[in-house]
C-alpha cells in the first residue's frame, strides 16, 4: 500500500525558508521524496496549510487512490504523483493503465503458497548463519490457527494474508490464553516472513499492508525485581525442607544444587549448566562461550574459576559417562523444546518451595544472573571485569586498549561475590 503526505524539511534552511515536500512511502523501501518547490518561513515540524497546500493535499489524496486501486508499485505511484494522474486518451497513459491491470491479474494469479516460501525462508537464513528456531515456533502458532479453521496450510496462499484473516488469528490466540506480548511475538514474526514475500518480485504478492490496523493493546507490564538479593539468596540455599512431600526432597535438593552452581560460576543462565561439557573444565576452571551467542560466532569466552562448592556438586551430580556434565538435563544443542519444557517445571518447583515456606520473595533460574550482578556492584567490582566474568562483551574504546587481565586478579574478584553468600 502506498501513503505520502506534505511535509516540511527543517532540517534544512534556504534562503526562502524550509522547503516542502511530499513524503512516498510503502511497507517494503525507503522513504522517498518529491520538492513541491514552495517554502515556509517558520522551522515547524507542521506544515503552514495555506490554500496551495491544501488543494496539493486534495489532489494527493486522488492520487494516492488512484495508485492503490491499481496496485502500482512505488516506483509507478512516484511518476503519479509527479505527473498527475494520465488522461485516458493519451497512448502512454494506456499503456500504463494495461500495464497496471495485468500486474493486478498478475497478484490475482499468485499461486506462491506460505509455507513453501517460508521454507526458503529459513534455508536462506540458515545459509547466512542466523537462527531459525523462533520463526519456526512462531509459524507453527499460525499453522495452529489455519488447521482449526480447518485450512490447508500446504496449499495456504500467501496473498490471502489479509486483515480478517489476521484479526481472526488474534482472536484465536486470545481465546487460547496467549497473551498480548506473547500475540505480538507471533503476530512480528508473520509479519517478518510477509514483507520478505513482498520483496521477491517473482512471486507477484500484493503491496498493501494487512497487519497495520490489527491493533494489539499492550497492558503495561507488573515491574518485576529480578535481584532477589543476597540475604534472600543465602535463606533460600540453607532452608531445611524444600518441598511438601519428602519422596520428591531430592529433586528439590538436586535443584538448588544446579542453581548454586549457577550462581558459583559467574551468574550465568541455566542453560549454560545444561550445555556444560567434560571438555570445558580443566585445572579447576571452566570455559565456554554463552549459548546464546552461538549464532554470533561464540562471542566473549568465559574463563573462570571453580570453587570448591562447584567441584563438589559437580561430584556429586556431574555424568562421568557422556560428554555433558548434567546429561540428565535435556541438552540445549539437540532438544531445545524439552529444555524449555524442562525449565518450566523448575521454575514451578520453586514455587512450591516459596509457598512450602511462605519466602517473601520469588526465585526463577534467570534471576541468579541479575542477583550475582546486583551483588558485583554493591561489592564495587569494577565494570570490566564483571562484564568479563559474566561473558558480557565490551566494545568501549576503553576497552580496546585493555589488555589481558591476569587470573589472579580477575579470580580475586569473582571469590568476593561468592563469598558474599557462601562466606
Amino acid at each position: 500500500m502506498i501513503s505520502a503526505s506534505i511535509i516540511v524539511d527543517n532540517r534544512r534552511q534556504t534562503k526562502k525558508g524550509f522547503p516542502l515536500k511530499i513524503r512516498i512511502f510503502d511497507q517494503i523501501n525507503s522513504h522517498r521524496y518529491l520538492p513541491l518547490n514552495i517554502y515556509q518561513i517558520e522551522k515547524s515540524k507542521a506544515v503552514i496549510r495555506n490554500s496551495f497546500v491544501i488543494q496539493r493535499e486534495f489532489e494527493l489524496l486522488k492520487e494516492l487512490e488512484y495508485c492503490n486501486k491499481n496496485f502500482l508499485n512505488l516506483e509507478q505511484s512516484i511518476e503519479i504523483i509527479k505527473n498527475g494522474i494520465p488522461e485516458l486518451n493519451d497512448i502512454d497513459s494506456k499503456i500504463m493503465l494495461l500495464e497496471m491491470e495485468l500486474n493486478r491479474l498478475k497478484i490475482q494469479q499468485s499461486q506462491s503458497t506460505f509455507k513453501d516460501f517460508f521454507l526458503q525462508f529459513l534455508k536462506d537464513r540458515e545459509s547466512e548463519g542466523k537462527s531459525i528456531f523462533q520463526h519456526k515456533v512462531r509459524i507453527n502458532k499460525f499453522y495452529k490457527f489455519l488447521e482449526y479453521l480447518n485450512i490447508d496450510k500446504d496449499s495456504f496462499l500467501i496473498n490471502s494474508i489479509d486483515y480478517e484473516i489476521l484479526y481472526n488469528y488474534k482472536v484465536y490466540c486470545y481465546n487460547n490464553g496467549v497473551s498480548d506480548f506473547s500475540f505480538k511475538s507471533y503476530l512480528q514474526g508473520l509479519k517478518e516472513v510477509y514483507n520478505e514475500a513482498q520483496k521477491r518480485k517473482s512471486l507477484n504478492i500484493k503491496t498493501d499492508n494487512p497487519f497495520k490496523d490489527i491493533v494489539i493493546n499492550l497492558k503495561l507490564r507488573r515491574e518485576v525485581n529480578r535481584d532477589i538479593g543476597a540475604d534472600n539468596l543465602i535463606h533460600y540455599f540453607n532452608l531445611e525442607i524444600l518441598g511438601p512431600y519428602k519422596h520428591k526432597e531430592y529433586v528439590h535438593v538436586m535443584t538448588r544444587e544446579l542453581i548454586k552452581f549457577q550462581f558459583l560460576i559467574g551468574g550465568h543462565d541455566f542453560i549454560e549448566v545444561a550445555n556444560l561439557k567434560w571438555k570445558d573444565i580443566n585445572n579447576n576452571r571452566i570455559s565456554f562461550y554463552r549459548f546464546k551467542n552461538k549464532s554470533k560466532g561464540g562471542g566473549v569466552k568465559i574463563d573462570n574459576i571453580l570453587h570448591p562448592i562447584a567441584l563438589e556438586i559437580i561430584n556429586n551430580y556431574g555424568t562421568k559417562d557422556s560428554d555433558r556434565v548434567f546429561s540428565f538435563l535435556p541438552g540445549p544443542e539437540d532438544n531445545i523444546k524439552g529444555y524449555n519444557s524442562y525449565i518450566k517445571m523448575i521454575n514451578q518447583r520453586m514455587i512450591t518451595v516459596r509457598k512450602q515456606n511462605n519466602l517473601s520473595f520469588d526465585i526463577r533460574t534467570k534471576y541468579i544472573r541479575y542477583t550475582f550482578r546486583t551483588i558485583g556492584g554493591n561489592l564495587m567490582i569494577n565494570q570490566m571485569m564483571l562484564e568479563k566474568i559474566m561473558g558480557h562483551s565490551n566494545n568501549s574504546i576503553s576497552m580496546g586498549y585493555q589488555g589481558a587481565t591476569p587470573y589472579e586478579i580477575q579470580d580475586a574478584e569473582h571469590l568476593k561475590v561468592i563469598d558474599a553468600v557462601f562466606g
